[in-house]
Order: structure tokens, then C-alpha cells, then sequence
């Protein structure tokens, strides 16, 4: 599969020690069950550790051309879409960033810098998480879709809430899905996977939370629990685990975007 191998940004401005460990098979069938990305179409894993994800892509589709990008230099994949003026695109991307970093005013600058096509007003104020959600909005192709894991804090935090605002007026939120606690090998922080795109009027709230198999280290996601978040994603309609929220109902909760907000 396509792979660039270029370190072509400097992310030392971060502090913070990422994890590399990636989620479990389970957090990456579902994210990709609903990029389902096509044969001749592009894949992106923004921070892709050692390529557990592209690899899982590849044995579903070989045809998908796959990038990564991973600021670990002792990991094996990278690529040089983050140079100035880089105008590539991806139909379809994934990230599972490192959670809740700190950044410095020297790299936050560099990385708005490059953010041409999506302009995000971020200071140092704002959980780090929305830079890499900045980025992967300016990498995102027009009718392209994205699947981010990041933590439920920056879903509802007040520092956060003009960020959330500008997402959800752009239309850009078109599903939040709360998943099952002790899902992520590498930290019990409850987490949320956000699916991105564009022209969205309302956003799908699903509470996966109960939806899994418990396991002595990490809970898992089975075939049929995976199939049922995908059912209720794919139809879009209101039952006790998903609620379709409009923007003026998100709008007058204050653009608090934590799905249990929304859901009995």
C-alpha cells in the first residue's frame, strides 16, 4: 500500500509523552465500518503508531491508497502532507491522537499556519485535542468523511465551547458516538469517537457505552455489537441508544456536544 516517508513538520513544540499503543481491533473495525472507504480512494491515519489501522485497512481493501503520519521517529510510517502549501487531500481519515497534550504558542502558530482551507481559532487556552481535529478538518476532501477517537472533556468543557460552536454552525459534526469505558488499552479516560463531514443540519447522538463484552484488561466490541452502532449510525433514526440532535437544540444547550446530554 501507498506510503510517504518524509519528516516534513516539526512537532517538537509538544510536551507530553503519546502513548504508541494503538486501540483495539474492535475501535478500529468500527471506525472503519463507517469510513467505509471505496477501491481507488484515499486513507489517512493521522498519528498512525506502527500502522495497526492501515494494515487493518489493506486486508479489507488493497485498493484504498493509504497515508500515515506518526510522530514517534521509532515507528514505521510517515508522510509529508503537513509542509506548507501541501494541497493534497484524503477522502477518508482516521485519528486516534495522543490525549489531552500541551503546546506552545511557537508550534500552535506553526500549525494554523498551514491550515488553509478551514481557518480554527485556537489559543493555548484550548485542549490541545482540537488540533489535531483542526488538522485532519484541513486535510478532509469536500465530500470526505473522518473518524476521530478523542476524550469526552473536550466535548462539553466551557474553554472549548466557541471551538464546538464554529463546528457544529459550519455543519461539520455529523456524529458522536460515546463508547463502552475500558475500551483503549493505554488510558481509562472515557472517550467518544467524532465523525466528521460536511453539510450536516443535525448530528447523531449513539450511546455505545453498553455495547461491548468485558475482558480482564480491556472491554471489546463483538461483530453484532459493532453491526448494531453501524445500523444505528446508518439509519439515522431515534431509538433508546441514538437521538438525531438539530443545531438549534445543540445551540440552546450551549454547543455542549457529550451525547448522554442528549440520550436518557
Amino acid at each position: 500500500f501507498q506510503i510517504n516517508m518524509d519528516f516534513s513538520f516539526d512537532w517538537q513544540g509538544f510536551s507530553g509523552v503519546p502513548d504508541p499503543q494503538s486501540p483495539n481491533d474492535s475501535i478500529n473495525q468500527l471506525a472503519l465500518a463507517m469510513l467505509a472507504p471505496e477501491a481507488g480512494s484515499s486513507l489517512l491515519d493521522l498519528c498512525s503508531g506502527q500502522g495497526k489501522f492501515l494494515d487493518q485497512a489493506y486486508q479489507q481493501d488493497p485498493e484504498v491508497a493509504l497515508f500515515g503520519q506518526e510522530i514517534d521517529p521509532l515507528n514505521v510510517i510517515f508522510s509529508r502532507y503537513l509542509q506548507s502549501g501541501h494541497e493534497q487531500q484524503f477522502a477518508r481519515i482516521f485519528s486516534n491522537f495522543p490525549f489531552l497534550m500541551r503546546i506552545d504558542q511557537e508550534t500552535l502558530d506553526a500549525v494554523l499556519a498551514n491550515w488553509t482551507r478551514f481557518p480554527l481559532e485556537l489559543t493555548t487556552r484550548n485542549t490541545a485535542d482540537w488540533l489535531f481535529v483542526g488538522t485532519v478538518l484541513n486535510l478532509l476532501a469536500p465530500d470526505g468523511r473522518a473518524a476521530v477517537i478523542l476524550c469526552s472533556g473536550p466535548l462539553f468543557k466551557q474553554s472549548d465551547r466557541e471551538i464546538r460552536a464554529k463546528l457544529v454552525e459550519d455543519g461539520l459534526v455529523e456524529s458522536i458516538i460515546h463508547l463502552p469505558d475500558n475500551i483503549l488499552s493505554y488510558t481509562r479516560v472515557s472517550a467518544d469517537l467524532l465523525i466528521l463531514s460536511r453539510d450536516n443540519a443535525s448530528t447523531l447522538m449513539i450511546d455505545a457505552s453498553d455495547l461491548h463484552t468485558s475482558g480482564r484488561r480491556v472491554n471489546e466490541m463483538s461483530q453484532d455489537d459493532i453491526a448494531q452502532v453501524l445500523s444505528l449510525y446508518q439509519s439515522r433514526a431515534n431509538s433508546p441508544l441514538s437521538r438525531l440532535v438539530s443545531r438549534d437544540e445543540i445551540r440552546a444547550n450551549d454547543y455542549n456536544l457529550d451525547p448522554s446530554r442528549y440520550l436518557v
